[in-house]
């Protein structure tokens, strides 16, 4: 890549020596190059200039009073401060050039030297920085692509997520990536994800950290850039045991709605993360920003389609006294001899959700069907056999319900496999829809009904103990009566629904 003049001119030089006439003699000599260029007396007047200014080439003495130029090199990296340093000096060892090398410095000349052979060093240096630039540039194209292709094909958010803190931890170099979100939007419920090289786990972090103070933070200040002894300023005061070199964090969300924080950690590797991983972290941040906006607005509307649904099975309910309210006890029933059997908490909700559905597909059958006191005909029967398939096939464009329409096809087959609508057998039913099955007996045993009272518990207890193999899974019988036992499901001689 050869530098155009257009480039040099752009490029912005810091001139670090305590002899004044080395420091005339280079600032002349560059300047006349065509470069920017500052100059500082030592150390401690350079680092003022590194933390006002940003410098493209920062060329220093190795020897001088009060801060020396591996020392200056050193506290700009603690500070996080992105130049690339070229070490001067007459007193030049292997150890130090390898110091200085170990450091980040991108070159070391010994004293004395030739004003052109320092140019072309610096050329160098510049050539080099501007394929990190473009490197940056492409792994963020590249990263960027990948992460979109993924949105795209996969509406899983935590899948999306893992992918975006894969590339980040491969990108950033970092030993710990983690994701902590201050609200949970999505289902499953998303509140830490961490991808770690290490043995520290996001409870240790946040055991280490004043998550509501880098919040705070973060909803003003949109990131954090921390390194060395600047970490202190956000640790609990109580907290010990990690040794973290370097924190970066980008704020998730948008300027009116702060969501939490994607955060970067090195604890083994020495270099500090710089200012194009903070850019490049805002990258991240921002697509996971679209993805949790899209899946709030995709969330607000199925939520407000499942209202909708549950608002026909209510009205449906509403026009019988002895049905009204029994979808709603379905799935109340459902949650709890789900949390019964421990399944985990996206079942659960799932199981619950069925319960309030599992009716819909009544609505296609005549109102007086439903209603009359004498048993149906034959006829009316197999219509009414239709409502599993006919609610499925309602729900089915949704979708974001494709868990549950299997729990509601199937809630009205059998253990022993005479059900209906496919004479699905034994645990080849779902177990959700086993769940339902219980269920919705539960309730239609425990109500008043046209053509006959409530049952009383002994009642109860006989049909789901005789039927337990024929229309009910044994093990969810047994759960069953011990909740009734426990008292946790009403029935009509004991707690009001």
């Amino acid at each position: 890549m050869e530098i155009q003049k257009s480039d040099i001119r752009e490029v912005h030089i810091l001139v670090v020596d305590d002899e004044s006439s080395i420091r005339e003699l280079l600032q002349e000599y560059l300047s006349l190059e065509g470069y920017k260029v500052d100059i500082a007396k030592d150390g401690n007047d350079a680092f003022e200039y590194l933390r006002k200014f940003y410098y493209d080439i920062v060329l220093t003495d190795l020897e001088m009073p009060g801060m020396n130029g591996i020392e200056l090199l050193k506290k700009a990296n603690t500070q996080g401060l992105n130049h690339k340093f070229i070490i001067l000096t007459g007193f030049g060892t292997v150890e130090t050039a390898i110091m200085a090398l170990k450091l980040g410095a991108v070159d070391y000349i010994l004293k004395p030297f030739k004003l052109e052979e320092l140019g072309l060093i610096i050329k160098k240096a510049i050539q080099r920085r501007r394929l990190e630039e473009e490197n940056i540039q492409l792994k963020e194209a590249l990263s960027l692509y990948q992460i979109s292709e993924a949105m795209v094909l996969n509406n899983n958010v935590r899948t999306v997520i893992e992918l975006i803190l894969e590339k980040a931890m491969n990108e950033l170099d970092a030993d710990i990536v983690l994701i902590s979100l201050k609200e949970t939007i999505s289902s499953p419920r998303i509140t830490r994800l961490l991808r770690s090289s290490i043995n520290v786990t996001a409870d240790d972090l946040e055991a280490f950290f004043d998550k509501e103070k880098i919040f705070k933070l973060l909803e003003t200040e949109r990131y954090l850039l921390l390194n060395g002894d600047q970490i202190s300023s956000v640790r609990k005061s109580e907290a010990s045991g990690i040794d973290i070199k370097s924190y970066l964090s980008v704020a998730i969300g948008l300027m009116n709605r702060f969501y939490g924080a994607f955060c970067a950690f090195r604890i083994k590797k020495d270099m500090p993360f710089t200012d194009a991983h903070r850019k490049l972290s805002t990258i991240f941040a921002e697509r996971i920003t679209s993805l949790l906006e899209v899946k709030r607005s995709d969330e607000g509307l199925q939520l407000a389609m499942i209202e909708s649904i549950e608002s026909l099975v209510k009205a449906l309910e509403a026009k019988e006294p002895y049905t009204k309210g029994h979808s709603e006890r379905v799935s109340v029933y459902a949650h709890v001899l789900a949390e019964k059997m421990h399944l985990d908490t996206k079942a659960v909700l799932n199981i619950t959700q069925a319960g309030r559905l599992h009716d819909i597909g009544k609505i296609a059958i005549r109102y007086d069907s439903l209603t009359k006191k004498e048993g149906l005909t034959k006829e009316e029967y197999e219509q009414f056999k239709l409502h599993p398939v006919v609610g499925a096939n309602i729900l089915k464009p949704m979708s974001f319900l494709s868990d549950i329409i299997p729990l509601i096809l199937y809630h009205h087959e059998r253990y022993d496999g005479k059900g209906y609508p496919e004479g699905v057998k034994g645990e080849n039913i779902p177990l959700g829809a086993r769940i339902l099955a219980i269920c919705d007996s539960f309730d239609v045993m425990t109500s008043e009904r046209p053509y006959r009272t409530a049952l009383a518990k002994e009642q109860v207890i006989s049909e789901l103990t005789g039927n337990s193999g024929t229309q009910f899974d044994p093990g969810l019988v047994q759960s069953m009566l011990l909740l009734l036992e426990e008292g946790q499901i009403p029935t009509k001689d004991g707690l009001e629904i």
